[in-house]
């Protein structure tokens, strides 16, 4: 059953920023599985790539003989689960479509194994950086037997 269905469109204003997705989950489920997916994941503007390389540079008063080995620069997106009893475990990879599973016998990389208790769930999107004119971003969350 799917219990969260969500697509976000996000600028680079929305960079640094949390954005929380609340879901309840009823009768305990055995398990939860989460789509996460957004795009575009490279941005794609090479000039504006290495004015920002030259910048953050710059910033730190590091010399910048070479940019373009810095390229291509990504866009970056991560996510967290909470249950209702707490943390259950976060994704912060470069990964801009993926899966991820949770159970009492199984849990994917990052994720505790645990039961799917009935409740408030939530899903904390993590914008570490944004680059593009728009990212768009799709969750999906289905629990089952």
């Amino acid at each position: 059953m799917i219990v969260l269905d969500k697509s976000i469109a996000l600028t680079a204003s929305d960079t640094m920023r949390h954005f929380p997705l609340r879901f309840s989950v009823g009768a305990q489920p055995s398990y939860m599985r989460i789509f996460f997916a957004y795009t575009p994941k490279v941005f794609q503007d090479r000039e504006q790539s290495i004015a920002l390389i030259r910048e953050c540079y710059a910033r730190y008063n590091v010399p910048c003989d070479n940019p373009q080995s810095e390229l291509p620069l990504n866009n970056l997106i991560t996510i967290t689960l909470d249950s209702p009893k707490g943390r259950v475990g976060c994704a912060h990879r470069h990964a801009n479509n993926a899966e991820y599973m949770i159970s009492n016998s199984n849990s994917s990389c990052g994720f505790l194994r645990t039961p799917i208790f009935e409740g408030e769930w939530e899903i904390i999107v993590s914008t570490h950086c944004i680059l593009s004119k728009e990212v768009n971003v799709a969750i999906r969350v289905e629990v089952g037997e």
